[in-house]
């Protein structure tokens, strides 16, 4: 039983995306799909990159759905797709790449997240 006058606090409409997108950063990287779509120095062939892509895309499409009132208008999978190959391109040259992708990630999810009107023309 909650105390009375304490609201439970809201839960993150990014939270499921954001779990989904560390999967697919995490298969991503390294020699993960990324490396096959890039240069073909994975050890997976390119059609399994495919597959990949297709259940991926599968599983975050209902999550996405589910979080659109908590994600800036317009986000589509595709956008979210793109973001993670970029991270996991951008973090590869790094010391620790998945420190930095991870990173870069956080960055990313700061960004999904909808905005007032207000909030929006404040951070401009």
């Amino acid at each position: 039983m909650r105390p009375r006058g304490r609201a439970r606090p809201a839960p993150d409409p990014v939270a499921a995306p954001a779990e989904w997108l560390r999967t697919l950063l995490a298969l991503s990287t390294g020699d993960g799909v990324t490396a096959t779509l890039l240069d073909g120095r994975s050890r997976w062939p390119a059609d399994v990159a495919d597959d990949c892509h297709r259940e991926l895309s599968a599983a975050g499409r209902p999550l996405l759905d589910r979080s659109r009132d908590g994600l800036r208008p317009g986000t589509t999978l595709d956008d979210l797709h793109a973001l993670v190959h970029g991270i996991a391109t951008a973090g590869s040259a790094a010391p620790d790449p998945g420190g930095r992708a991870e990173q870069l990630l956080a960055l990313v999810l700061d960004g999904l997240r909808a905005r007032s009107e207000r909030e929006g023309m404040m951070g401009s």
